[in-house]
């Protein structure tokens, strides 16, 4: 992969069609290929970073509902990835097929239901992140208090481990090396372990007290997961002094890490 060079904006092959509607990415561990989940298009793209070239696969949307399609995907080290179907104007529940696992080791992939039987009998659309191995991926599923959190592990690769939320997960990042991870609600962000067990609630009053405040997606973590970067809005997006991102502390009891450009910017 090239580096420190700009090279031309990647577009899917073809060229983009007219219902594209891009949303997550993925790269694999070695960097050679780009997933891209096109949810317009109900397609997931394979490209070569450097070049920009790949493929399109196929992988249709959720039965039943007109308006939906692969929304996140999460490329493993065991040449496959997990892609997760959402719809519009719902989280998908009721859809027992939303996760999806494709096998990136033949040519064109194989796209099937994820076959792990532990999240077979999930419902709700699936929130995926990957760590940048690709050895862990986490799932939440449904957006509602009885949603689930489920964990992969590359070591046993037909297996979820899977638990109880207790909360309604809204968006979710990791570690760089999987062994812990973040849940945002409509109220809280939590840090988890790798055996799903909260061990962090990091506060912040002065964040409470921000008139307006909108969390919107795009919860990251510092690689080392000292700290979490949690993007909201207090207004409309691009809009003059409009609040974009909170940075929280996560291993000391805390508080807030923030400066001016990124509450005012």
């Amino acid at each position: 992969m090239q580096l420190g060079a700009f090279i031309a904006p990647l577009e899917p092959p073809g060229g983009p069609p007219p219902n594209a509607g891009l949303r997550g990415l993925s790269l694999t561990p070695d960097a050679s290929q780009l997933l891209v989940a096109d949810f317009g298009a109900q397609s997931v793209y394979i490209l070569d970073p450097d070049t920009g070239s790949g493929i399109t696969v196929a992988v249709g949307g959720i039965p039943g509902s007109a308006s939906s399609g692969p929304s996140r995907v999460a490329a493993t080290s065991t040449q496959t990835a997990f892609v997760g179907l959402s719809a519009e104007g719902g989280s998908g529940n009721g859809c027992a097929a939303c996760l999806s696992q494709m096998d990136l080791s033949v040519s064109p992939p194989i796209v099937q239901t994820a076959p792990q039987p532990q999240v077979s009998s999930l419902v709700g659309a699936p929130l995926l992140q990957g760590n940048s191995a690709g050895d862990h991926v986490v799932l939440a599923f449904g957006g509602n208090s009885n949603g689930k959190l489920a964990a992969w592990n590359a070591s046993s690769p037909g297996l979820f481990k899977v638990s109880s939320a207790n909360v309604a997960v809204q968006d979710i990042a990791t570690t760089v090396d999987g062994t812990a991870f973040a849940v945002q609600t409509a109220t809280t962000t939590e840090i988890r372990d790798s055996s799903m067990y909260v061990t962090a609630v990091p506060t912040a009053a002065e964040l409470n007290q921000v008139p307006g405040r909108g969390a919107v997606p795009g919860l990251a973590m510092h690689p080392t997961g000292a700290l979490i970067y949690q993007p909201f809005l207090t207004g409309a997006a691009g809009a003059p002094n409009v609040r974009a991102v909170w940075i929280f502390l996560t291993r000391v009891r805390a508080n807030w890490l923030c400066g001016y450009f990124c509450r005012n910017n």
